[in-house]
Parts: C-alpha cells; structure tokens; sequence
C-alpha cells in the first residue's frame, strides 16, 4: 500500500484565537480561512523543505488562495513572514513559514508518529481484547527489547498488573481552591481608601501588591498612617515631588512613622502644620528638654 502524503492539524483550529483574528482581517469566516491555511501549508509541504517559498509575494498567496489580504492577514498574526526583494540577499521576494521544522518538517511528522504511537500503545496495555501483538486491528508491535502487556513503552515503565496495583495506591493531592481569598478581596477594598487618601497619586498599580502583602490587622494602621501624613501635607508648605511613592511608604515601612500623629522630624518650632520645619539641632533640643522635664 503505498504511504499516503499529509500534513499535521490539530483538533479546535477553527476556534484558535489567531485564526479568528486572521479571518476577521480577510474578511471570511474561519472555516473558509482554515481551509486556505490547509492548502497553503500543504503547498509548502511539497514544494520546500524549509518552509520558504522563493519566488512569492503577497499577491502570489492571495492570488492562489483567491482571497485579497489574505497574505497579510497572516502576517499580522505572526503566522506569515513576507521577505521583499530589497531585503532578500538574491534579490527574490519569498514568504517565509514560522516555526516550519516544529510543525510541517518531515522531523515534525515523525515526532507526531512517535507521539501517536505511544498513546496507542499507553491506551491499550492492560487491554484484554487482543491476544497477541498483530491482532485485533492497529495495535503497534512492542518496542526491541519489552514484553508487550508488562513492561510497557521504550522508557522502561511497567504497565503490567504490578503496576496498576501500585497505582491504586498513589494518592493524588488535592487540587487547591481556585478564585481570589476572602483576604485578598478585604485588602484590595483597602487599597481603593488608601489610594484615595494618600497625597501622591503617582505608581499606584505598583504599590497595590505591596499593601495587599500587609497582614490584615497592619492595614487600618496604614489607612491612619496615610490620612496622618495627608493632614500634615496639606498645611504643609512641602512640594509633592518631595513625597514618597506609595509603594516605597508602604515597603519602607515609613508609615510606622505617621501612624501615630505627625514625627519630630516633621515638626516645627510652633507646632506640627507651620510652614519652615524645624531644623535637627532644633529637634534635639526640644528632645532633650522634654527628658529633663
């Protein structure tokens, strides 16, 4: 019997994003654009070995495949690479296939022989319909060197009833829960109120993973911490430029700082919203007169 030519399509390729997107682009629907791909792909199966056809342009592909920016289509989805003449090293416009060898490449239909082969034989150990290798339809004949029924595929693993009562006793773990934990949703709440209440607005995405990461119990003493700092800032005569990005208060722990009320190092001689704060020997000094006091 002689060996049939094919090429390899999977299951699913009409509802594939990027054939969708390339249909929308053609302006066809995808059944129309798979079967244009099909043929496209089976040209160059026969005619290359590498996947790139000299000689063509664009034009040739619509032409072909009668259906204009169908070339493009395919390389707006990185399905397709157009080579003009001015880019070619001879001077021949060619459409070059991504990927080739992966997919299309004689290697590629072997890795997929193989690949079939081993799921048939995985499929039908331990199966009881047939008694000998050659029987009962297209069962493969065992690798050289295994015993079909009990030592399995060519990586050496057992598939006899040893094996199926060895895994009967391999627990699986359970699979964890899926969807966003009560906390992550309490925190990220959070963040919408701190973000609301702290002076600069700037980088905010990036300082919403870091107060997500806060135990719950830190999180209303950030919220205080930042309306603290606000407070200050807006009697303050301090330019915004000069105030903290979110994340750096929150992972520097500077918040530790404002949680309590306005700290000495932004106070002022007269109190804590003046405008000239005070300098640090002044600082000292109205530290050390509250110790001898």
């Amino acid at each position: 019997m002689v060996a049939l030519e094919w090429i390899k399509m999977r299951h699913g390729l009409h509802d594939d994003p990027d054939v969708v997107y390339i249909a929308s682009l053609a302006g066809i629907d995808e059944h129309a654009a798979v079967g244009r791909l099909h043929w496209f792909w089976q040209t160059a199966d026969q005619q290359t070995t590498d996947g790139v056809l000299a000689g063509w342009t664009p034009e040739t592909l619509d032409r072909k495949v009668a259906c204009p920016g169908f070339a493009q289509a395919m390389a707006t989805a990185k399905w397709l690479k157009i080579v003009t003449a001015e880019e070619s090293i001879d001077g021949r416009p060619r459409l070059v296939i991504p990927k080739f060898d992966v997919h299309i490449s004689e290697s590629a239909k072997k890795r997929a022989k193989e690949q079939a082969k081993k799921q048939r034989q995985r499929g039908q150990s331990g199966d009881k319909s047939g008694t000998d290798w050659g029987q009962g339809g297209d069962k493969c004949p065992p690798e050289e060197g295994t015993k079909a029924g009990h030592e399995g595929d060519t990586n050496g693993t057992e598939t006899g009833p040893q094996n199926k009562k060895k895994n009967k006793n391999i627990k699986t773990p359970p699979t964890p829960p899926r969807g966003e934990s009560e906390k992550s949703k309490k925190a990220k709440k959070a963040f919408q109120e701190f973000s609301g209440i702290y002076p600069r607005k700037e980088a905010l995405d990036a300082a919403e993973p870091a107060f997500c990461r806060l135990a719950l119990k830190t999180i209303p003493e950030v919220i205080q911490a930042a309306k603290n700092y606000r407070d200050w800032f807006d009697q303050s005569d301090q330019e915004l430029r000069y105030v903290p990005y979110p994340q750096k208060f929150i992972n520097k722990s500077l918040w530790k700082d404002w949680q309590h009320g306005v700290p000495d190092s932004h106070r002022t001689r007269d109190g804590p919203h003046t405008t000239r704060c005070a300098t640090p020997d002044e600082i000292n000094r109205e530290r050390e007169q509250r110790r001898q006091g």
